[in-house]
């Protein structure tokens, strides 16, 4: 079941005030997701591409754990995509 967290790296400098909302499965998912979001939209790629691994808060926002905090230390690594293409058949998305 989907919840809503606020989540923020002290070790980036930020505080509460600067938590993003992430609706997550859980403490760890919105870790994940914040993670990613964090990643792709400053296109550094710090996480993934750098090898950082910041450490984030994660305030339960609603539900029955609403108010606790929970830390995490997230990570990231590139997944390789492959992609073939027929040399015998015509390209279905050229066509």
């Amino acid at each position: 079941m989907s919840r809503t967290f606020k989540v923020w790296s002290p070790s980036e400098g930020e505080t509460e005030q600067d938590a993003d909302k992430i609706t997550g499965d859980g403490a760890r998912d919105a870790a994940e997701l914040w993670a990613d979001y964090k990643d792709a939209s400053t296109v550094e790629y710090k996480i993934a591409g750098k090898g950082e691994t910041p450490t984030v808060h994660v305030l339960h926002w609603d539900g029955p754990e609403k108010g606790k905090i929970e830390r995490f230390r997230v990570s990231g690594r590139f997944v390789p995509t492959y992609t073939a293409q027929s040399l015998d058949e015509p390209d279905p998305e050229e066509a």
